[in-house]
């Protein structure tokens, strides 16, 4: 009886997870110019897991300084849902 409400509740996180990934994935995170024109774009899932690494590897200070100067030069850091 235990064990089946232990894979339950891991059906439930699991679920969670694939749930959230799949909305994630149709976010994407964009860098914009002044004038509106895309640097780039990256999906916001992967995002997560950039700034999750770069948390871990002490790198994120520098990463914060990088989106300080840009948000400085009036680059835009969007967050954008297709469609």
């Amino acid at each position: 009886m235990m064990k089946f409400t232990n894979m339950s509740i891991l059906d439930r996180v699991s679920q969670f997870f694939k749930d959230m990934v799949k909305r994630t994935n149709v976010r994407k995170l964009e860098l914009r110019k002044p004038n509106g024109t895309r640097v780039f774009s990256i999906a916001l899932s992967w995002a997560i897991v950039i700034a999750l690494a770069a948390f871990f590897t002490n790198t994120l200070f520098i990463i914060a300084i990088a989106a300080v100067v840009l948000l400085i030069m009036k680059y835009q850091i969007v967050v954008i849902k297709e469609h």
